[in-house]
């Protein structure tokens, strides 16, 4: 009796068929108990969107290759890769590990196969950040604006010089805001990126130092943070003060006057005008009365000193404090101060002389005060010479009997004093 087929099939295709039917329940195959798996990457640095030939190896207890067709579960940590791939005849499988383009870091890549055991190579994705370079534009600022902006560039490089994209930059500043809030950015195909600094006048109201600065950071090999920092400089405030008194002593006898001058600059080293200045004494009176000054165009302002006789009378000391304040921010007070002298050498005359040698009398000038001392000598009616103008004194005779006045008067930068005495030649 012939078997019977089914309409239209041959007996050769029934007999493929029953042979296919029983492969559909196969199941998949793995690496059996005591299998090993060993894992390679080609190359194990690669940039941030490249790829890397990841190499799993697997053999049996014996050492022989696994089946034609094992599969090896993968996965990566950074990075895409197949989910799995099957070994070849040799048990070698092979997949390609590709940068996702966005993420830099250490890409940690599995594999596994029954019970093999988890194995895993590390592959480099992306270069790490090694320099920053960070410049601000305008990199000064003034503390009369209401509101200034200033653009934030960073530019990062790898040890080797090479620009970065796609890496985490954050900014951080001692005044102002960011646009970002300290967000990182990420630089892009030149390694760049660009942040917004906004700084209003409140922001820096309180800045005693004339600058503020602004870090950039990144992350660098074994996350060491690396930084780039500019400094903003704040200009149009008081940075320094010049302080002079002229001249530098008054007379005790007199007083005097002293002509005070304080000059303002920024921190740049420009005159500033309209800086809040004003001058304090320990003696006498100053035309301003201490009120408050601004500086004019020079950046400097003037005040007078007056000293009267009776001010220094009471004085207990041989020189007084003249100071000059200038008023800046952050609540300081730039100061200079100078010393004025109370001058005691006033001109005192006097002269004491021999008596009488016959018609001839030596005088000797004793008088005192501050040098130079200038003399001026009348020895009288009859007198030869009649006067002098020599210090030291001298011998004159007298061509005629009778009573004789003699006048010296000494006078040195202070003022001026006169000594008379009287005696007769027979």
């Amino acid at each position: 009796m012939k078997p019977r087929l089914w309409p239209g099939v041959t007996a050769l295709a029934a007999l493929a068929l029953l042979v296919a039917l029983p492969a559909c329940d196969r199941p998949t195959p793995v690496a059996p108990e005591g299998a090993t798996l060993t894992i390679s990457a080609n190359p194990t640095r690669i940039e941030i969107d490249g790829t890397s030939l990841i190499t799993v190896i697997a053999r049996r207890g014996d050492g022989t290759p696994v089946n034609d067709g094992t599969v090896i579960n993968l996965s990566s940590t950074v990075g895409s890769i197949p989910s799995s791939a099957n070994t070849d005849d040799a048990g070698v499988a092979r997949a390609e590990l590709v940068g996702d383009g966005q993420r830099v870091g250490t890409a940690t890549v599995t594999a596994s196969s029954g019970a093999s055991g988890e194995v895993t190579v590390e592959v480099q994705v992306g270069a790490v950040a090694g320099i920053i370079d960070l410049e601000a534009n305008p990199n000064q600022i003034s503390r009369d604006a209401a509101v200034t902006e200033i653009s934030l560039l960073a530019v990062v490089q790898d040890t080797f010089g090479s620009l970065l994209p796609n890496v985490g930059v954050t900014f951080s500043t001692e005044s102002g805001n960011l646009e970002s809030g300290g967000a990182a950015l990420f630089t892009d195909q030149n390694g760049q990126v660009l942040e917004t600094l906004t700084v209003r006048r409140a922001d820096i109201a309180d800045n005693a130092e004339g600058f503020f600065t602004v870090t950039a950071r990144a992350t660098g090999e074994g996350g060491t943070p690396i930084e780039g920092i500019v400094e903003i400089d704040i200009t149009g405030g008081p940075s320094s003060i010049f302080f002079q008194a002229t001249p530098t002593s008054v007379s005790q006898q007199t007083g005097g006057t002293v002509e005070l001058l304080v000059g303002v600059r920024d921190a740049s080293g420009d005159a500033l005008p309209g800086a809040h200045a004003n001058f304090l004494t320990e003696l006498g009176s100053l035309a301003s009365g201490g009120a408050v000054l601004e500086t004019g165009p020079d950046g400097t302002a003037r005040d007078t000193l007056t000293v009267t006789a009776a001010d220094v009378a009471g004085f207990p000391s041989s020189a007084f404090t003249v100071r000059a304040q200038v008023a800046g921010f952050g609540g300081i007070v730039l100061e200079q101060s100078q010393s004025i002298r109370i001058q005691t050498g006033f001109p005192v005359a006097s002269f004491t002389f021999d008596p009488p040698d016959g018609n001839q009398v030596t005088f000797t000038n004793t008088s005192t005060g501050q040098q130079p001392l200038s003399c001026t000598w009348n020895f009288g009616a009859g007198a030869n010479p009649g006067s002098s103008s020599q210090c030291p004194g001298q011998t004159v005779t007298y061509t005629t009997p009778g009573n004789k006045t003699v006048t010296l008067t000494v006078t040195n930068s202070l003022g001026t004093d006169q000594a008379s005495a009287s005696f007769t030649i027979e």
